[in-house]
């Protein structure tokens, strides 16, 4: 199934420029997967986890996948990631892939 936008089916409200997508499915259709893409303050992030909660619901086996990013342009030392990242995660037992990219230096 083609990708399917909720801004321009009229779901949701606009909140700047309208992306270009397929027609909406037909009446009935059921939908397969969906892929939802935020740019979020630490304030909005919060509001989502009701939502993704509900997501993970209606998901296969009740997950869904999170990838997350987050950028500094003064960079992060890696022991805090260590620390205040990685380690409470394993420790509530969630499996996670960290993919780090260090900033470069000058010599």
């Amino acid at each position: 199934m083609e990708g399917y936008n909720l801004l321009s089916a009229g779901f949701l409200p606009n909140s700047g420029p309208e992306p270009s997508t397929p027609p909406p499915p037909r009446p009935g259709e059921q939908v397969e997967s969906v892929t939802i893409e935020m740019t979020l303050t630490k304030t909005m992030l919060f509001k989502t986890f009701n939502v993704l909660g509900l997501l993970a619901d209606k998901a296969g086996e009740n997950k869904i996948k999170v990838t997350v990013q987050g950028n500094s342009l003064s960079g992060v030392d890696p022991t805090w990631i260590l620390n205040a990242i990685s380690e409470p995660l394993s420790e509530a037992n969630i499996p996670v892939f960290f993919n780090l990219d260090f900033k470069k230096t000058s010599p």
